[in-house]
């Protein structure tokens, strides 16, 4: 997977990859049925959610679910209006699932 890839290949240390590996599986989990099963399609959604997760995150990055709201704020940045065309807005108002719900 290019996206993995991306995410293990980044310059922050082991701990840190954690959380970002983390949060994109877990923002991956809440939006992965908005991109159909084309698998070009859903491979380039996985790339530019892992950019983006990669673009927000800071080497004191420790919470999964901080790295996709800031996600959230890039993507509307950058997209404004046009958010619903991306396919950022499949992740709007994620929250992360609490342990043991």
């Amino acid at each position: 997977m290019k996206a993995r890839a991306l995410i293990e290949g980044a310059s922050f240390g082991p701990d840190v990859l954690k959380v970002i590996a983390q949060a994109f599986d877990e923002a991956w989990k809440a939006g992965a049925g908005n991109f159909g099963e084309e698998p070009a399609v859903v491979e380039e959604a996985q790339v530019r959610l892992a950019k983006a997760l990669l673009s927000v995150a800071a080497d004191d990055s420790r919470d999964p679910e901080v790295l996709v709201q800031g996600f959230f704020k890039w993507g509307r940045r950058l997209h404004g209006p046009h958010l619903m065309e991306t396919g950022v807005s499949a992740y709007e108002g994620y929250r992360r699932p609490r342990s043991g719900a």
